[in-house]
């Protein structure tokens, strides 16, 4: 490969480049996009991936993200014969049929739908140890409206077992309990904030919605020059799943005034404390987060990714050491289904060691609320139908303990 194309070509300083506009930007990063696949720079295609305007479209967007995740996973089998029926294939058809109803085009809008269900299914049943989860449909959506089919199950399913396989336990165990770590990055970016919000007492259970979903949760719909896009392109470049709570995080912080400003003006309004949390949280969000306010989220957010990192943090202290918000690299496809299994194994162990634990009837609802807010998006005209058998038995657990 050819050092001086390393050293100059697959940079992209934006601030060299302000002094042209954003279309000239976005036209010359598809030049230096197409020559890093070309030469399979991986390297230069994680700095691109990251910086603004991400990997632009579609068709550069798909093949970055299977050169980005194949690099990362070595030997991924295909082709493999699907085995017998997963056991949540009918929740999956549920869902599926009310996804991607922005889109105005029919024809179109049922093609997509048809795609959507059997990628989920054909991951479901070559791993049928994953649980299907409320809100997987929604990430596997993004996948659909950007991948070619001919590559779409092998982003899909690398992209499932590397980052969200935390999420497809038979539980909310883990998903809570990288809670803890979304916690200790807003005690660190906003100590008020955080105070406001009850961080150090408390896991951020309004957030669980937005965590399952990477973000999905909180668009209305997916153009193809959504921000969503370029949250994708972040966690894949990265390859560090918990930068989107850094997002999260700037997220919040772009709010910060409205929500302190509301949660003062409606406390007296609520039994309790953390019921107005989750409400004003909830409901800023839905009815302010624009597309225009991600401009500043993200660049935020890209300023802080070096920072908030795993090492930083101990992720450990939190969460499994298997856990998918620990980045995992030059893995076999066997490696990560053992490793895969061991989490199902830790899952299983943390939930009999809590079995026992008596929860406290506030903790209870807040968790109650949380999970609500990820079953039924108030106001989204796609998810408001939701349903989803794995949260609604997280629900049941919960209130039964």
């Amino acid at each position: 490969m050819n050092s001086e194309w390393e050293e100059t070509e697959t940079s992209f300083d934006m601030a060299s480049l302000s002094f042209i506009s954003d279309l000239d930007q976005s036209k010359l990063k598809r030049v230096i996009i197409s020559n890093a696949l070309q030469n399979e720079d991986v390297k230069g295609l994680e700095q691109l991936g990251v910086s603004k305007f991400g990997f632009v479209n579609a068709q550069l967007r798909g093949k970055a993200w299977l050169s980005l995740l194949k690099s990362r996973v070595k030997g991924s089998s295909e082709n493999k014969p699907l085995r017998q029926p997963h056991k949540d294939e009918y929740q999956v058809k549920l869902d599926v049929n009310r996804a991607l109803s922005f889109i105005s085009d029919e024809k179109r809008k049922l093609k997509l739908r048809d795609m959507l269900y059997d990628t989920i299914v054909k991951v479901l049943r070559k791993f049928p140890q994953l649980h299907y989860y409320q809100g997987y449909h929604e990430v596997i959506s993004v996948f659909v409206l950007t991948c070619d089919p001919e590559i779409l199950d092998t982003v899909v399913e690398l992209f499932t077992l590397l980052y969200l396989r935390d999420y497809m336990m038979d539980s909310l165990q883990c998903t809570l309990e990288q809670l803890d770590v979304l916690s200790q990055f807003i005690i660190g970016r906003d100590e008020q904030l955080a105070n406001v919000l009850q961080l150090t007492k408390r896991k951020p259970i309004f957030a669980i919605a937005s965590v399952l979903t990477l973000l999905t949760h909180n668009f209305e719909y997916f153009e193809q020059d959504s921000p969503i896009f370029s949250i994708f392109d972040i966690i894949i470049s990265t390859n560090n799943l918990s930068n989107i709570f850094v997002i999260y995080m700037e997220l919040l912080v772009y709010f910060k005034e409205e929500i302190l400003k509301q949660i003062k003006a409606f406390e007296a309004d609520f039994e309790n404390d953390m019921d107005v949390i989750h409400s004003v949280v909830q409901q800023t969000l839905l009815k302010l987060l624009r597309i225009s306010a991600w401009d500043e989220i993200l660049a935020q957010s890209r300023l802080r990714f070096d920072e908030e990192s795993p090492k930083k943090y101990n992720f450990t202290k939190y969460v499994s050491r298997y856990s998918s918000l620990l980045p995992l690299v030059n893995s076999d496809e066997s490696e990560l289904i053992d490793i895969l299994g061991k989490e199902i194994e830790w899952n299983e162990s943390r939930k009999i060691t809590k079995v026992s634990i008596k929860i406290s009837p506030i903790i209870k609802w807040s968790l109650v609320i949380g999970i609500i807010a990820a079953v039924v998006k108030v106001g989204s005209s796609h998810t408001n139908t939701m349903h989803g058998s794995s949260l609604i038995e997280s629900l049941k657990k919960v209130l039964s303990t």
